[in-house]
């Protein structure tokens, strides 16, 4: 996909994807799936900027505003709550165009959970 991490704060994460062609639907929009993608990731990270790095992601949602066209996606997600052993975040989409208009295409709500592998 071709995420990067951008930035990596307490309780606050930037993601973004490069926009290229395989990632587009049919009408040249940014593919739910990798919206979708997008927005998971962020909530997880940002989760784990709060609860360490042994998580999963229990559950998210997600609402599509607007389709996504630009040069890149921009996910931002920030801890909301959190317990000793579980973050609720938010997340907000945007497809950053070519004059670095940011438009918001999708917002999403999910929650992380730490765990303990056996090893």
């Amino acid at each position: 996909m071709g995420a990067q991490i951008v930035e990596y704060g307490a309780d606050r994460i930037v993601l973004e994807i490069p926009l290229r062609r395989e990632l587009l639907q049919q009408f040249g929009f940014v593919h739910g799936g990798v919206i979708s993608y997008a927005a998971d990731n962020a909530l997880t990270f940002a989760a784990g900027s709060a609860l360490g790095p042994s998580i999963v992601t229990s559950g998210f949602s997600i609402d599509y505003l607007r389709p996504g066209r630009g040069v890149r996606l921009r996910a931002v997600a920030t801890v909301v709550n959190r317990s000793r052993r579980q973050a609720l975040c938010r997340c907000d989409v945007f497809a950053i165009e070519d004059d670095a208009t940011a438009v918001l295409c999708a917002a999403a709500q999910g929650s992380a959970r730490t765990i303990h592998l056996e090893r």
